[in-house]
């Protein structure tokens, strides 16, 4: 009978024990609650977790800026009103600029696999001022996304690059260059606000993600698609978590955590290109039309590729920060090294997520 006591007491204690760590993840995410990162992203990411840690970390899911929004979620995190969040650098260009900085490069060519295995590597371990600049808010991002590229999007009629002139165009960072050139007007519009914009008139064109075509039904008033990738945004940060709610973690939580990572990269990047296909296979029953870009766009984006890493590095230095041509010879060089993994890998996920463990995951700090 003492022994049965025993055992049972040692059950109690364990169960406690089980209970004292069990951690329920709050994660603010503006996108709505169907968006591929959340629910091709997001929430495998922490089924893995939930069932490696025999439930110990569980999601709470909060999509749609229901707790925090496109400009409020870093805050959010560092109040640990959210445990974790999608934090958007061009949202808060102020409380991020390294990262900023970085983004301001996205017009060079890439994929979304090689950019986004790129910006994380240099966010986490070669850039002092990214991991600094997250510390001041009480977080650590852990990945950092390059989505597919951005393409233009117009209303019916609007067509070629003439047509274009004089236009109201939302776009962002320094795809501002296109538009300038283009003789159109650049707009800052938040992609919670597109629709209402489109509809209202108050924008006539986006350079934007394909994908929001079919997740913001932008393809209700976005009746024209200019067929030619513009580069892509790399500022998504996808797993910022709150370094106190890490650091509560025990080691192997962490390691199960971190040990998950690679795989969070390589479905994001395949959400979003299964995005584009899906948005591309609806659109032409939303009376959407593609159509080639004229000589004129496809030379002004050749313009504006070669006049943004200078662009970048002087808006860098006034936002701040420090080593912005040294950061730019990085990315550039991490960008090739990536794009060459990805060929040698030619599909094998299993492959480049043994990279991304190896060359960046193994290596960050605990």
């Amino acid at each position: 009978m003492a022994i049965f006591k025993k055992l049972g007491v040692a059950a109690v204690f364990a169960a406690a024990a089980v209970a004292a760590q069990a951690q329920t993840i709050t994660y603010g995410n503006f996108m709505p609650q169907n968006h591929p990162i959340n629910t091709k992203a997001v929430v495998p990411f922490y089924d893995r977790m939930s069932a490696e840690t025999g439930g110990a970390v569980t999601l709470d899911l909060q999509p749609g800026s229901v707790i925090t929004g496109t400009k409020t979620t870093l805050e959010g995190i560092e109040s640990n009103l959210v445990s974790a969040g999608y934090v958007v650098d061009l949202y808060i260009p102020s409380s991020l600029p390294y990262s900023v900085m970085i983004t301001n490069l996205g017009m060079l060519a890439s994929t979304p696999l090689a950019g986004s295995a790129a910006v994380t590597e240099l966010q986490l371990l070669n850039c002092p001022g990214c991991v600094e600049e997250m510390a001041s808010y009480n977080a650590r991002s852990f990945a950092v996304q390059r989505i597919t590229d951005y393409i233009l999007y117009c209303r019916e009629g609007i067509e070629s690059s003439a047509d274009m002139a004089g236009k109201d165009i939302k776009v962002s960072s320094n795809w501002g260059l296109i538009i300038n050139k283009l003789g159109a007007n650049a707009v800052n519009v938040q992609a919670s606000e597109m629709y209402e914009a489109f509809q209202r008139g108050l924008i006539d064109c986006a350079v934007a993600p394909e994908i929001w075509l079919e997740q913001r039904s932008l393809w209700d008033n976005a009746k024209v698609v200019i067929d030619l990738p513009l580069g892509a945004f790399q500022g998504g940060h996808l797993m910022t978590m709150n370094a106190d709610v890490y650091n509560d973690f025990d080691a192997e939580t962490k390691e199960k955590f971190i040990g998950n990572l690679p795989k969070l990269i390589t479905e994001v990047s395949a959400a979003y290109i299964g995005g584009d296909v899906s948005a591309r296979a609806g659109a032409k029953s939303h009376g959407v039309k593609y159509v080639q870009a004229d000589d004129t766009l496809t030379a002004i984006l050749a313009e504006a590729r070669a006049e943004t890493e200078a662009l970048s590095v002087e808006r860098g230095k006034a936002a701040g920060v420090e080593n912005a041509e040294e950061l730019v010879a990085k990315f550039k060089e991490l960008l090739a090294k990536w794009e060459a993994i990805e060929v040698e890998v030619n599909g094998d996920m299993d492959a480049f997520e043994a990279r991304l463990k190896s060359d960046i995951y193994d290596r960050i700090p605990r």
